[in-house]
């Protein structure tokens, strides 16, 4: 997950790097931020999140993308790092976070 407000390539292009190595990455932009509609807001981002978990623990996606959904892990730079600790509270099946440059702290709430 990206610091804000995002950019087009990922923290470190360490998307990238997963990927060539083999490792399947779900890339996303918050509500709000970089290049998406919406508003931008610590609630929605946390709702992003949700919604990208439940695309990666639904059956097709899981079969299509050959989904360990016990091998997750959520990996966030700056604001990222912030919202994944965050995300790893709300979701206690979460057991893998990577946490990089953590934290954001500008009074957006």
């Amino acid at each position: 997950m990206h610091g804000y407000p995002g950019n087009a390539d990922s923290p470190y292009g360490l998307a990238e790097r997963l990927s060539k190595s083999g490792i399947n990455i779900l890339v996303f932009n918050y509500e709000g931020s970089f290049n998406s509609e919406g508003t931008f807001s610590w609630e929605n981002c946390m709702m992003d999140i949700g919604a990208a978990l439940s695309f990666l623990r639904q059956e097709k996606n899981i079969q299509q993308f050959s989904i360990d959904t016990s091998k997750i892990i959520v990996c966030g730079c700056s604001q990222g790092a912030a919202l994944a600790l965050s995300a790893a509270v709300h979701n206690t099946e979460l057991r893998n976070i990577i946490a990089v440059a953590g934290g954001f702290n500008d009074g957006i709430n």
